[in-house]
């Protein structure tokens, strides 16, 4: 396969010696295993507080150029390139760079080295309100709260947004001769972080 010293490790499934298209196997499905979502709602006194959680099991995303090939067709590098096989640094997380035009030998053929479990459990929503006593105010009732979206994620997914999925997006925004994009991390716009303050009066 020319591999050199530096890139991804194949293995010899069948153990017949070579390392073929006969060692090919099944290394994800993209469909969560589990889609789930609870929500949590509490008071104390004048103090409210409602939290909507999300999340799905584990499920596999394929990596393409932002992972085992950075900077290819002006693609975003992700950070994990920052640990990279050198010379200096035989213990690298990530296999050598490849800076040729074609596929490198780390990429050349799908492998689970790429492949990213982007099981996660996030705070989609969170409101935190607190209601005045009637009797000091000069109208019927007032509540102040703050509202928070996408506050908090729990994952091993090494990309910006746990939320994108293989092969899915980037085609409805760059038309059809962009649908080669499609999944691709660096296409996608991440799921937004959102603030807010509000005032209930009634009068």
């Amino acid at each position: 396969m020319g591999s050199e010293v530096g890139d991804v490790k194949f293995i010899d499934l069948d153990g017949d010696g070579d390392i073929d298209l006969d060692d090919r196997t099944d290394i994800g499905v993209d469909v969560p295993e589990i889609t789930y979502g609870f929500n949590v709602f509490a008071s104390y006194q004048n103090f409210d507080l409602a939290a909507i959680f999300q999340g799905i099991g584990s499920t596999s995303f394929q990596g393409t150029f932002e992972l085992f090939k950075p900077d290819a067709g002006g693609y975003a590098t992700a950070n994990l390139w920052a640990d990279n096989w050198t010379a200096a640094n035989p213990n690298a997380s990530l296999p050598r760079v490849w800076a040729g035009q074609g596929a490198s030998p780390s990429d050349v053929y799908p492998s689970d080295f790429f492949v990213w479990d982007r099981a996660y459990l996030r705070l989609k929503n969170l409101q935190i309100g607190y209601t005045f006593d009637a009797d000091i105010l000069p109208i019927d009732s007032l509540r102040i709260f703050f509202n928070g979206t996408n506050l908090w994620t729990s994952t091993d997914f090494p990309l910006i947004d746990p939320e994108v999925r293989t092969g899915v997006g980037a085609s409805e925004l760059y038309g059809g001769e962009q649908s080669a994009q499609a999944g691709r991390a660096p296409y996608m716009f991440p799921q937004l972080k959102t603030l807010s303050f509000g005032i209930q009066a009634k009068f």
